[in-house]
């Protein structure tokens, strides 16, 4: 297991597409998030495929949108929980947090996760997301605006 997450880090490191960049930035955010519930003596979420596909189809939609919100005017995406069933999951609870930041020149993963993690710190809300002691998982997807240079994230928490 050691290796194959040192493998992951490395492969990552020396990635320069901005797939490369997208996967860096989940990762970072994913790990602070965790890190973040550890000091609140929560367990670590584990990251799932099919709440990032939700998560990601959020994302996209933000980068279109003038503002940040959890609803889309897509009557079948309209909330977290029908992003969720259209990613064909079910879950017990579906929490979501969505932040985005700008930029002159896009931060290094581990600056702009710690940006995005530390604007949902501080909305009670998010923090409280975040901190739930029900999650057990959770799906974590960015999307790149480089032309507006923007960087929204999203990420969807369940059990």
């Amino acid at each position: 297991m050691r290796i194959f997450i040192f493998t992951l880090i490395v492969l990552f490191s020396f990635g320069s597409s901005q797939n490369d960049q997208k996967l860096q930035y989940e990762l970072a955010i994913e790990n602070q998030v965790n890190k973040f519930r550890a000091k609140y003596k929560r367990a670590n979420l584990k990251s799932d495929d099919c709440l990032k596909k939700a998560a990601q189809l959020h994302a996209d939609y933000l980068l279109t949108e003038k503002n940040l919100s959890h609803f889309q005017k897509n009557k079948e995406l309209k909330t977290p929980e029908d992003r969720v069933k259209k990613s064909n999951c079910e879950y017990i609870i579906i929490l979501e947090n969505v932040a985005y930041f700008e930029f002159e020149n896009l931060p290094a993963p581990e600056e702009g996760a710690e940006k995005l993690v530390n604007l949902w710190i501080q909305s009670k809300g998010h923090k409280e997301n975040m901190i739930n002691k029900m999650v057990t998982q959770f799906g974590t997807a960015v999307a790149f605006d480089f032309t507006n240079k923007k960087v929204v994230a999203v990420q969807v928490f369940s059990k």
